[in-house]
């Protein structure tokens, strides 16, 4: 009897074992990407095929890659090929963003989770210290679905731009930039398994699958649930304050019905709002200066009902548009000079305003304008004096005036491409420098060998050359002793605080930085400072970020390149991280800036005689190694008169991790589009 019981017992469990590992054995999830361009309706089967072609497929591929790397199997809309289960037409639907068409795709490729966007990309130019530079702006909706139920399991929406001077490197930065963030955000949503039973429920779909219309599998009751609301653009958040250049705002986004009965109503300040069939909705706003409440109201007609409320800022804008003389050029003291016997004079430049331009008038003339503010106009000289008047208003009436004089005689020369050693003209900015650096403390424990030569190399090459994009070229070193932290504040008032609202500011910084274990605080560490008296004679970098912050609403152009250390564990050679991200991250609050930091977090930040400039007896970081050999010419790759701050930054974070064998690399945060930096042939 005893045996038979343990034989039926054994029975019964090995019935249960192989029930389970059916029910719960796991496969890996996978996932299908479908990208469709913003205005799939309105374009011609030509237009799409190319637009796909060109920018589709390769934001798919990316993405995908992304996914890959965080261990899903991915397919993309290109990978899909008609077969007995799916027509051609019904992959051409489904590449138009028809979710009942992908939603087949991936039964007919056994795709667990469905990924569906909407992406759109504008190109446009802006004008920087008299050069033109691109602005790539992606933008990127999408929902992520359950294939069997068609449950959507997150909503999301991205914005993405990058400037400088190749669009079609501008567009894969972009492409970049979405594919890391939106794949983050799948990661977090999207099981990296599934259970068999899942997979089976999409193979029994597969086999009952023909080129007619596949049914979803009934979703999860989920009790009864209350409606949700889901807002997609503008994208809310906490303390939302929406700043645009129009006022005209499209609201969109979704109400979910969680109780299986359907939404009766959804109504915003009490106004009835349409949904479509899949709960979507638009919803056109035009906001007031100030708080623009919105309350949202949704019901099922289960009589469940759900509220939310957003708030809308839209800036009460005090600030007048700014006006940007382009042609001709403009000398400081506000007058112009022509030799030619002209009758009329080309005027040319841009109103920028952060709402919007209302009107541009030139000598009370009204002026037309592009949709970035650009404008051009032949004014009529008169005699040997003329009074140009340029008058500028936006959206809330406020106004900006600005003069200037055209006189006949001789015409001061614009340094042309090529042209090397030409002098600056007399309107270009001013370029104010601070070179901080330490090797030498007064603990000797703390002693680095190329710091102080780092600051001086940086001085040293702007003073030599960068009188051709300056007019004028002011650099101040603070090495080793003379580094403190009352002289760092008082360089900043006495020395940056000199620069005007059109010059450049360039701060390098190298030595050793450390935070504080008790407070969490990071500090620089002057030249007399350590670990035991960092808190009152250290550099907090909110002071730090405090000066950068003054000095910004003074000037519009603030670049600072940091190379500091953390002095925990200091190992000679090496400058350890403190974290620069983190810095960057800070120092973003003030606007117009550009933070390179020489390595990232947790990394360290390497000198060495190996890495050596115009003094074979000295060495240098390989940060500065790095900025100074891209300065010379080694960045300039498109081969202008120029190397930009993009250039620069590009070449310096393919060769510091090339030099270190991959252990650093440089970061870089900018608020403010890209800028000329160094004149080539000086």
């Amino acid at each position: 009897m005893k045996t038979k019981t343990i034989i039926f017992i054994i029975a019964v469990c090995a019935l249960f074992m192989a029930w389970g590992s059916v029910c719960f054995a796991e496969e890996d999830a996978k996932l299908i990407v479908f990208i469709s361009p913003e205005n799939a309706e309105a374009l011609s089967a030509a237009d799409a095929r190319a637009l796909f072609d060109r920018r589709l497929i390769p934001a798919e591929n990316r993405l995908a890659k992304e996914m890959q790397e965080r261990g899903f199997r991915v397919m993309t809309s290109s990978d899909v090929v008609p077969s007995g289960q799916l027509a051609a037409s019904e992959i051409a639907k489904a590449s138009q963003g028809e979710l009942k068409q992908i939603r087949k795709a991936a039964i007919a490729n056994s795709a667990h989770y469905i990924f569906s966007g909407y992406m759109d990309v504008e190109t446009t130019e802006e004008d920087t210290l008299g050069m033109i530079l691109q602005k790539v702006v992606a933008t990127i909706s999408y929902k992520v679905y359950e294939t069997t139920s068609a449950e959507v399991l997150h909503i999301d929406s991205g914005v993405f731009t990058v400037v400088g001077k190749s669009p079609k490197t501008l567009f894969d930065n972009a492409l970049d930039q979405m594919a890391a963030e939106v794949s983050l955000a799948l990661a977090a949503k999207i099981p990296p398994a599934v259970s068999k039973k899942q997979a089976g429920l999409i193979a029994d779909l597969k086999r009952k699958m023909t080129t007619a219309e596949v049914s979803p599998s009934p979703a999860p009751a989920r009790g009864g649930g209350m409606p949700q609301i889901v807002i997609i653009n503008p994208p809310i958040g906490r303390g939302f304050a929406i700043a645009q250049k129009e006022r005209a705002v499209e609201m969109e986004g979704m109400v979910i019905d969680h109780s299986g009965t359907g939404i009766q109503y959804f109504n915003i300040n009490n106004e009835p709002v349409h949904l479509q069939a899949g709960g979507e909705f638009r919803y056109g706003i035009m906001l007031d200066p100030g708080d623009n409440q919105f309350e949202m109201a949704a019901m099922s007609r289960d009589g469940k009902m759900v509220k939310k409320e957003i708030t809308l800022t839209l800036p009460d804008d005090k600030n007048p548009p700014d006006i940007i003389i382009t042609e001709p050029m403009i000398a400081r003291g506000f007058t112009t000079i022509v030799t030619d016997p002209l009758s009329s004079l080309i005027i040319k430049g841009q109103a920028r305003d952060d709402i919007g331009v209302q009107y541009v008038t030139i000598n009370d003339n009204p002026i037309a304008t592009d949709e970035n503010g650009h404008f051009e106009s032949d004014i009529p000289l008169a005699g040997e004096k003329t009074s140009i008047r340029v008058v500028a208003a936006d959206i809330f009436g406020n106004v900006a005036r600005k003069e200037f004089h055209v006189e006949r005689g001789q015409r001061s020369l614009v340094p042309q491409a090529g042209e090397a050693g030409t002098p600056a003209p007399a309107h270009a900015p001013v370029l104010w420098g601070l070179a901080i650096g330490v090797s030498q403390y007064s603990s000797s424990t703390l002693d680095l060998k190329y710091a102080a030569a780092d600051a001086a190399a940086i001085a040293h090459f702007f003073e030599n050359q960068g009188r051709g994009l300056f007019s004028e070229v002011n650099f101040k070193v603070l090495t080793d002793r003379e580094v403190t932290r009352d002289a760092i504040i008082e360089s900043f008032a006495s020395h940056l605080g000199q620069a005007g609202p059109d010059d450049v500011v360039f701060i390098f910084v190298a030595g050793h930085g450390i935070k504080h274990r008790q407070t969490g605080s990071y500090y620089f560490i002057p030249s007399n400072a350590d670990h035991n008296n960092i808190v009152s004679r250290g550099l907090r970098m909110s002071d730090f970020e405090e000066a950068v912050k003054i000095l910004s609403k003074n000037v519009n152009k603030v670049v600072i390149a940091m190379d500091t250390c953390h002095s925990g564990a200091m190992e000679v050679g090496l400058r350890s991280g403190m974290s620069p991200e983190n810095l960057a991250e800070t120092l973003q609050a003030a606007s117009g800036l550009y933070v390179l930091s020489s390595s990232k977090a947790g990394e360290v930040s390497i000198e060495g005689e190996e890495f050596q400039l115009d003094d074979p007896n000295s060495g240098h970081g390989v940060f500065t190694y790095a900025l100074i050999t891209g300065m010379r010419g080694e960045a300039n790759y498109d081969n202008d008169a120029v190397v930009s701050l993009n250039e620069l930054f590009q070449f310096v974070s393919r060769t510091v991790p090339r030099l270190t064998g991959g252990s650093q690399h440089p970061y870089l945060k900018v608020s403010g589009t890209d800028m000329p930096l160094v004149l080539m042939g000086n």
